[in-house]
C-alpha cells in the first residue's frame, strides 16, 4: 500500500479539506460529523459546541476517529484513530484561527462570531494514537 511521505501528509492537512468525524452513540453505533480543522504539533483542531451530538458523545467516550480524503487524482486519504480532549481556553481565537483556513479573515470572524458562546462553544482536540495514509502515487 503506498503511504504518503511525511512532507505530502503535512501539506495536505495544510489544505482546507472537509474531515469527517467519527464518534460513539452510547448505545455504541457510529456518528459522522463533517467537520473543519486545524493540525498542528500532531494534533487536529475542531471548534464545536457542547450541546452537539459529536460532544456529548465524546463525553461519555473519548475514542475518535478522523478520515480526509481528497477528491482528484493523485488519490490520497488519512484515516486518524485516537483519544479526542474537550477544551474552553481560547475557544474564539482557536474557532476564528480554524475558519481562517476555509474562509479568509473577515468572513471567518463573522463565521464565528455566529456561532461562538462563550458558555457552550469547545475546541476538540484529537490527539491520534493511529495515523494511516494512502496515495494512488
Amino acid at each position: 500500500m503506498p503511504v504518503m511521505t511525511t512532507a505530502r501528509i503535512n501539506a495536505f492537512l495544510a489544505e482546507p479539506r472537509i474531515a469527517h468525524l467519527v464518534t460513539i452513540h452510547p448505545n455504541q453505533s457510529p456518528h459522522v460529523s463533517p467537520v473543519w480543522y486545524a493540525y498542528s504539533n500532531g494534533q487536529f483542531e475542531i471548534f464545536s459546541d457542547r450541546n452537539y451530538r459529536k460532544v456529548k458523545n465524546i463525553n461519555e467516550n473519548y475514542l475518535t476517529a478522523l478520515s480526509i480524503a481528497g477528491e482528484t487524482e493523485p488519490y490520497e486519504y488519512i484515516s486518524v484513530e485516537g483519544h479526542m480532549t474537550i477544551n474552553t481556553d481560547h475557544v474564539k481565537e482557536r474557532g476564528v484561527f480554524i475558519a481562517k483556513r476555509y474562509q479568509g479573515g473577515e468572513q471567518a470572524e463573522f463565521f464565528i462570531s455566529k456561532y461562538f458562546d462563550a458558555e457552550t462553544s469547545v475546541i476538540l482536540t484529537l490527539s491520534p494514537t493511529k495515523f494511516i495514509s494512502w496515495t494512488s502515487d
